[in-house]
């Protein structure tokens, strides 16, 4: 049987690129799909040039709208994560992905994410923008958030999705 071809987030797979230098490794998700799963694995932050480690960012809505803004600085992020995530989307088209697993609560990988005002005061909800652009990009690539996949039957579900491609 052919193994599954999932995109995920890298730092779950053990990878230590998150913003404090640390990872944020699933043990539990890679060992029940290890032997069934070839992974690609993404860090938009790392492989965009941002340090690891680096400030935390969050997504603002601005005048200019949704930017990635370092929190605790000046730094906006977006467009330098923007073109790396074409780029790298477009580079994984030709890899012929069955789903792909990301990093909730990331500001680059979470498909639901705090939105905060110019004060730092929660306002709402967006997508992380590499998360964004990957649901644009591949509206019917099964897509899942690590953490929901440890729910009971949601890694079955998941799995049945990428059986139907």
């Amino acid at each position: 049987m052919r193994k599954f071809r999932i995109g995920i987030s890298s730092c779950l797979l053990g990878n230590r690129v998150r913003y404090n230098g640390d990872d944020k490794f699933d043990a539990d998700l890679v060992a029940r799909l290890g032997g069934m799963v070839e992974w690609f694995p993404v860090c938009p932050e790392t492989e965009c040039g941002l340090p690891t480690p680096r400030k935390p960012i969050q997504a603002v809505q601005t005048d200019a709208g949704i930017r990635l803004l370092e929190v605790d600085g000046p730094d906006d992020h977006t467009e330098q994560l923007r073109r790396f995530c074409r780029k790298r989307l477009s580079e994984l088209a030709g890899k012929q992905l069955d789903g792909f697993i990301l990093k909730a609560k990331s500001p680059s990988c979470g498909v639901a994410i705090p939105l905060f005002d110019p004060e730092g005061r929660r306002i709402g909800e967006t997508s992380g923008i590499f998360a964004g652009v990957l649901l644009e990009t591949f509206p019917e690539l099964p897509v899942a958030e690590a953490e929901s996949l440890h729910a009971p039957g949601r890694l079955e579900q998941f799995l049945e999705k990428l059986k139907r491609r």
